[in-house]
């Protein structure tokens, strides 16, 4: 909080619930500001500095540092960091820097406030460290890690490939079910007799009991087990085939002339003997 501004007592108390609530106690990462309207945080003596509030779905989500001025046709704002300006409404919610952090929130500020100095070390008399500005780049980063957790979440291999294999399983399983429907199952019905379990049922009072559909899906489900385990072995055993470690063919070392020479002189020897 600013120690020249008079927040009166219902601001206090908002900041005293937040930190107070066991939500919060804990913790780090959840901040709250007290948001003003403009019109009531203004003067009739000159301009002022005022921090818009940029909000989305109930969160503050942006500081926008500006010079506000009042005329005879309402209020303007002068962003510092576009340098336009424009008309803003009276109702527009303002920072007055009354704002509830963690504690090691303060330890953020003094990594910020180091960078600062340097950037500003020759126009120390008029700069200012502004507490928006540091809200603002907090919001920014921390929109950004979520991206970037998402971005990589996203694109880890384990989860292109369970995609891929939903895609691919989808496919497969059409050319499963017409395998199991349009040629064995009709094969099957020649074997047996054409009997369709899906018509054998039983009653027991005025419930009627379809157990020739159990046991349809339990020989669907068997013959389409079949089908894959044969189809994994065969995709298995090629993949074996293309593993397997083709024999090298050693060849003999090429002997050099001196040994040859050698050779021959040793033969020449052995017949004088």
């Amino acid at each position: 909080m600013n120690a020249d501004d008079f927040y009166g007592y219902g601001g206090i108390k908002a900041v005293s619930d937040f930190l107070d609530t066991d939500l919060n106690k804990d913790n780090k990462e959840n901040y709250a500001l007290v948001g003003y309207k403009l019109i009531n945080t203004i003067t009739d003596n000159g301009s002022v500095k005022r921090g818009i509030c940029k909000i989305e779905d109930g969160k503050l989500i942006g500081l926008d540092e500006s010079l506000v001025e009042k005329d005879d046709q309402g209020l303007t704002k002068t962003s510092f960091k576009t340098s336009i300006k424009e008309r803003v409404k009276n109702d527009t919610l303002v920072s007055m820097n009354l704002m509830a952090f963690h504690h090691s929130f303060i330890n953020h500020i003094e990594e910020e406030f180091i960078p600062f100095l340097e950037k500003n070390k020759n126009d120390m008399e008029t700069c200012e460290y502004l507490m928006p500005d540091v809200v603002t780049k907090e919001i920014k980063e921390k929109s950004n890690k979520t991206f970037k957790e998402f971005k990589e979440f996203i694109s880890k291999g384990n989860v292109i490939d369970l995609a891929v294999g939903v895609i691919i399983g989808g496919a497969f399983s059409k050319i499963v079910s017409s395998l199991v429907n349009d040629i064995i199952m009709p094969l099957i019905g020649i074997i047996i007799g054409g009997i369709d379990f899906t018509n054998l049922t039983f009653k027991i009072k005025d419930a009627t009991v379809s157990y020739g559909v159990f046991i349809q899906n339990i020989l669907d489900f068997l013959i389409v087990a079949a089908c894959i385990f044969t189809f994994v072995k065969l995709i298995n055993k090629l993949n074996r085939k293309k593993e397997e470690p083709k024999e090298e063919v050693k060849e003999e070392p090429k002997k050099s002339d001196e040994v040859l020479l050698l050779e021959e002189i040793r033969d020449l020897l052995k017949n004088e003997k």
